[in-house]
């Protein structure tokens, strides 16, 4: 029986970095993103966008390519952003490419927090 641990913490950003994400929208972010991660069978940790991009920490199940994963999780939280904020406008997109970065177990809990400062880290920039 093999036993892995893998977490990863993903960004990825609006395309053009266009900082069309809102507070109002961060809810029904988060809530699809984590409800995509667990459909797939990774355990979401912690997801959290600023104006524009996202941070999201999950444990990766291993069960598929993390490129399926992101081009999922991208695609569907798109989908939800376009449905329910941007109906009658030109569509919503994320950018082509993502950041994602192996964090060590020991790790997580600091990670978890980043991710849930966002705000707070960008407003002292």
């Amino acid at each position: 029986m093999s036993y892995l641990k893998v977490y990863i913490h993903a960004v990825w950003s609006v395309k053009y970095r266009d900082a069309l994400l809102t507070p109002e929208m961060n809810p029904a972010l988060v809530d699809s993103i984590h409800g995509l991660l667990i459909a797939r069978g990774h355990k979401p940790i912690a997801t959290n966008s600023e104006r524009d991009h996202v941070h999201t920490l999950f444990r990766f199940s291993c069960r598929e390519d993390i490129g399926d994963t992101m081009q999922a999780i991208k695609g569907g939280s798109s989908k939800v952003l376009n449905e329910m904020f941007f109906p009658h406008q030109s569509p919503f997109r994320w950018q082509g490419g993502y950041g994602a970065f192996s964090v060590c177990p020991t790790h997580v809990k600091g990670k978890a927090q980043y991710v849930r400062d966002q705000q707070i880290i960008h407003a002292r920039r």
